[in-house]
């Protein structure tokens, strides 16, 4: 029989102690590389939303020169247009811009974003020749009319200038009397809304300087006035 000394039996006892917390030591970090395995892309986009996409304008009579916007609803990766037409990515690739060649045009732009999620869109263009010519206002279609007098303030809640072809931007560089305004382009007209609870009052000339763009980015500065009617 082997007797030990009390010297060996602790060299023993750690021993034993350092191989458990070894075993433990390893284990731990198994099951750390486990959890940490499925903490990757995929969960990132297991809740992804694809992107939708919307094409400005949708179809109908464009030039061939006309700039189309596929407006996504996120940032993508990439944007891919049938036919070999190649779109070129805005700063925050979300709005991607693109012509037609001329002639009757059907397309379908797919927009992928980082996840592979993919949104489109389909529109029918009659692409015409390239388009060199401003836009016109057509003072006779604004409402109200361009010129027009003794209107009704109590009427105009807002100013609808109307022009010979779609707008695609449209800025105020001045407006009188002094009001906060905002111009949105809707087809081929544009809207001016009062900000800040603007309201016109009798006798005054409303007189409006605006820059507008077609969608070929053809530019004009056109000036509209009218007149309100004096107090009755």
């Amino acid at each position: 029989m082997k007797v030990y000394e009390s010297s060996e039996k602790g060299e023993m006892v750690m021993t034993k102690i350092f191989r458990i917390l070894a075993l433990l030591a390893a284990a731990s970090m198994l099951l750390w590389i486990a959890g940490c395995g499925g903490d990757d892309d995929d969960d990132d986009c297991a809740d992804n939303v694809a992107p939708t996409v919307t094409l400005s304008p949708a179809g109908g009579d464009v030039f061939s020169n006309s700039i189309i916007t596929a407006m996504c609803s996120k940032p993508v990766d990439t944007l891919t247009i049938s036919g070999g037409i190649v779109a070129t990515a805005g700063a925050a690739k979300k709005n991607w811009t693109f012509n037609l060649p001329e002639g009757s045009q059907s397309i379908t732009v797919e927009a992928t974003d980082a996840c592979g999620d993919s949104g489109s869109a389909s529109g029918t263009y009659n692409v015409g020749a390239p388009d060199t010519v401003a836009p016109k206002l057509v003072g006779n279609d604004c409402v109200p009319k361009d010129g027009d007098d003794g209107v009704d303030p109590a009427d105009v809640e807002d100013i609808t200038l109307a022009f010979d072809e779609d707008i695609k931007t449209a800025t105020v560089t001045a407006f009188e009397p002094d009001a906060n305004v905002q111009a949105t382009p809707d087809g081929s007209e544009v809207l001016i809304e009062f900000l800040g609870n603007f309201s016109l009052g009798n006798e005054q000339e409303v007189n409006v300087e605006i820059t507008v763009t077609d969608l070929a980015g053809n530019s004009t500065d056109a000036v509209y006035s009218f007149t309100t009617m004096a107090k009755e």
